[in-house]
């Protein structure tokens, strides 16, 4: 009988390990500023250039770090979140001769993303 309770605690914190994963973390304002600075970029071009290479650079950087940020932080719950906002800078920045239009609804998903990002993680205690 103590062999069978013992292998079922071991069952219960093994799994209970895993459930980590699907934890929120708390508030992290390195992260939170990050991605704010994202969504900013992103809505409001400097000009109406909306495929100004230094823009779409830093969406596309700013986007990797919160990507490898979240990583290393062990936020396994984001970085999900994380991959598909850097995927989506790394196209529009690999794109070569994007038109405005395109541009601008790349943008606009990034954008779409990191606004939903921000309710999500701005509601964190």
């Amino acid at each position: 009988m103590r062999y069978f309770l013992f292998a079922t605690s071991l069952l219960f914190l093994a799994s209970c390990a895993d459930l980590k994963r699907w934890i929120p973390s708390d508030f992290d304002n390195v992260e939170f500023d990050s991605l704010a600075s994202l969504y900013v970029v992103a809505v409001q071009p400097a000009t109406e250039d909306w495929c100004k290479r230094s823009e779409l650079l830093y969406l596309e950087r700013q986007s990797a770090k919160l990507e490898l940020y979240s990583k290393y932080r062990l936020n396994t719950n984001i970085v999900d979140v994380y991959t598909e906002i850097h995927s989506l800078a790394s196209e529009l920045y690999n794109r070569e001769s994007p038109s405005n239009v395109y541009c601008k609804l790349k943008r606009g998903n990034i954008a779409d993303a990191s606004e939903k990002a921000l309710k999500v993680f701005g509601g964190r205690k």
